[in-house]
């Protein structure tokens, strides 16, 4: 959310370079129908114009109903000059607090005391005020099993039965590995004999991007290029042959991913026919003058 190069350079929200100092204060909730507004006095205290992105986050009172730890719910980029101050304003709705109980299928506004965080960053807490919602007071909507496995915080308690139970949703069956297609995962090409010959000549692209990483002299460089050849790794095993021809363009067309499907199933010859099929693509538009 935010990059940290010096304690008065950060990219607030990612939304743009700051290279001066904001003070927060005075901050009003006030109500008007459904609508909450927070308004609050944002200076720049710092030698430079520059802009801040003030954001506002909800934390959720405390209940048996699982939610993020807070949420976004309003933010305003804002531009002062040095020494310049500016009554900010922010707003959302009440319905914005509810969440869908699965047990009743519909949506729920809970009471309870909800805080309101005015914030610089997803973690930076400037300011901050309690809001009384008169919602209503519902029984929490999972079982005993699920409660207390999510409550534990421990994710391997989390069977796929459980999941289901908590998110109300049928969890689908997986397709069989077998035949390959071009939808299936590039891991699943190791399932068969030939497929894993091709999985590990792919593959050995990014294990060659490695050691060149490994070999660079210690600096920020060399972490880089370490990080490159491990997101190159994860994105080849992870992806289908159609989404890998569709992205490597020149490198991987569309008849390569027919053949490779082709011989992991063991259709050898109409694999190399598919290897050595041109696809005549249209031309690219010239640019107008």
């Amino acid at each position: 959310y935010y990059l940290t190069a010096k304690k008065s350079v950060r990219y607030p929200f990612g939304f743009g370079l700051s290279y001066t100092q904001f003070e927060y204060s005075d901050l009003n909730i006030t109500r008007s129908g459904k609508s909450i507004s927070a308004a609050l006095n944002l200076k720049n205290a710092g030698k430079f114009d520059g802009a801040e992105v003030v954001q506002l986050y909800v934390r959720a009172p405390k209940s048996r109903v699982f939610k993020p730890e807070k949420e976004l719910r309003a933010f305003k980029k804002v531009y002062l000059k040095s020494g310049e101050s500016k009554k900010v304003s922010l707003e959302f709705d009440t319905e914005d607090l509810r969440y869908f109980d699965i047990a009743q299928n519909r949506w729920v506004l809970e009471r309870g005391a909800y805080e309101v965080c005015i914030c610089s960053d997803c973690q930076t807490v400037k300011l901050s005020s309690v809001l009384d919602i008169a919602g209503e007071e519902v029984a929490s909507p999972y079982s005993e099993e699920v409660q207390k496995a999510y409550s534990d915080a421990d994710m391997s308690k989390v069977t796929d039965e459980i999941f289901a139970k908590m998110s109300g949703l049928t969890i689908p069956k997986l397709p069989p590995i077998k035949p390959i297609t071009t939808e299936s995962r590039f891991t699943d090409l190791k399932k068969t004999a030939l497929g894993k010959v091709l999985f590990a000549a792919v593959l050995g692209m990014a294990s060659r991007q490695m050691k060149r990483a490994k070999k660079l002299p210690a600096g920020s460089e060399r972490e880089n290029a370490i990080k490159g050849a491990t997101f190159l790794k994860r994105i080849l095993e992870s992806g289908c042959l159609r989404s890998m021809s569709m992205s490597a363009g020149a490198r991987m067309p569309y008849n390569f991913a027919l053949g490779m499907r082709d011989v992991s199933n063991g259709h050898i010859l109409r694999g190399v026919k598919n290897f050595c099929k041109k696809i005549k693509l249209p031309p690219l538009p010239k640019d107008e003058k």
